[in-house]
């Protein structure tokens, strides 16, 4: 994106904030009978990301959103979503699919979902990925706790009636994961895979969640290895499991979720003074999240968090013919930050990072954003 487009871009986002401060719209209705309902709305977010070891980032996005669904027939009804992002930081700017799905829903039967969404083991982890910006490298795209491709999923809501009885509903979800490249065209792709899961909601605001998944990798042969990508994956299984609470009663939120995975991150290591590269697979990954918040009637949300993502039994340099095994944590902050809504269209935001790694404050970051939805 050129200079004169970037500072255009910049001045309608000023003007578009400013213009929902004052008449605060809501998302739009573009086709609304007895059949079908489409709505159309989004984002328009700009941030400030201030670093005391880098200079000062400007990061400027849209995100516009299409649902549809039908009308209910005979306990049938059918929905779907589009989710375009557009990013507007530099020459590389581009607009890609983030989200895109189909669905059917049977009152009775349950729901399935075919297309482009969130994985299950995500959505279980979602409880504590809503720090204002800064979250785990735990939450990446195109991976079993990310946003995947050809997923199809299957979820059935149980409710209890009885407002006596402790728990409100029971949420069981199945997931198959079809053959896709996402993860990375020039090393390796997903065959196949599979995840279950359950969802707990009580009367009294508590919330449980868990899910297990998993993925088949299939090495790509487009690029010569100096050394196998698979050599310490035997079993060519990529798999993550979860588990997360949450406490939501009035204005108080707090939430805890822990995930495991085996085979799930992916790492370059250089072999040797040639700077030859091998590919290979982290053994074992730890991630836990903890977050609160309080919502003010002002429209006031302070938000408190801590993350820790290890990566667990690396090897250290070959000595007398053996790898020595040690665990090595690759995130580990608090961050500390909140949100201000002036109305229901547009709200303001701060997150400070405190990283936890020799208490180096030169890696501490700050960020200043705001929102407007329409």
């Amino acid at each position: 994106m050129s200079k004169n487009t970037k500072n255009i871009f910049n001045i309608l986002s000023i003007l578009l904030l400013l213009f929902g401060i004052q008449w605060n719209l809501k998302a739009t209705n573009i086709i609304n009978n007895k059949d079908i309902l489409i709505n159309i709305n989004g984002t328009i977010e700009t941030k400030k990301i201030f670093n005391k070891k880098n200079n000062t980032l400007e990061n400027n996005s849209i995100l516009l959103e299409i649902d549809a669904k039908t009308k209910k027939q005979k306990n049938i009804s059918t929905f779907g979503k589009l989710i375009e992002y557009i990013d507007a930081n530099n020459k590389n700017s581009h607009i890609s699919n983030k989200l895109i799905y189909i669905g059917v829903k049977h009152n009775k039967i349950g729901k399935i979902k075919v297309g482009k969404y969130h994985s299950m083991v995500y959505n279980s982890l979602s409880y504590t990925n809503i720090s204002p910006y800064f979250k785990s490298k735990i939450f990446k795209d195109n991976s079993l706790t990310g946003i995947n491709d050809n997923l199809i999923t299957y979820k059935k809501t149980f409710k209890l009636n009885n407002k006596n009885f402790f728990i409100k509903n029971i949420t069981l979800t199945g997931e198959y994961q079809g053959k896709n490249n996402t993860l990375n065209k020039q090393l390796y792709s997903i065959k196949n895979g599979w995840g279950i899961g359950y969802n707990i909601k009580t009367n009294n605001g508590i919330e449980i969640s868990s899910a297990y998944a998993n993925q088949n990798i299939n090495k790509e042969n487009k690029i010569n290895y100096n050394e196998n990508i698979l050599n310490n994956f035997k079993s060519n299984i990529s798999s993550a499991w979860s588990t997360s609470i949450k406490y939501n009663l009035n204005k108080f939120y707090i939430a805890y979720s822990y995930i495991e995975g085996n085979n799930l991150n992916l790492i370059k290591v250089i072999t040797n003074s040639n700077n030859y590269n091998k590919y290979k697979f982290i053994n074992k990954t730890q991630n836990i999240n903890l977050i609160a918040k309080y919502n003010f009637n002002s429209g006031f949300t302070p938000i408190i968090g801590y993350t820790q993502t290890t990566f667990k039994n690396l090897d250290k340099t070959k000595y007398h013919g053996y790898y020595t095994p040690y665990n090595q944590d690759i995130e580990k902050y608090f961050n500390i930050g909140a949100t201000y809504k002036f109305n229901k269209s547009f709200f303001g935001y701060i997150d400070y990072k405190i990283n936890q790694f020799n208490n180096n404050c030169k890696n501490n970051n700050f960020t200043l954003g705001f929102i407007y939805k329409f």
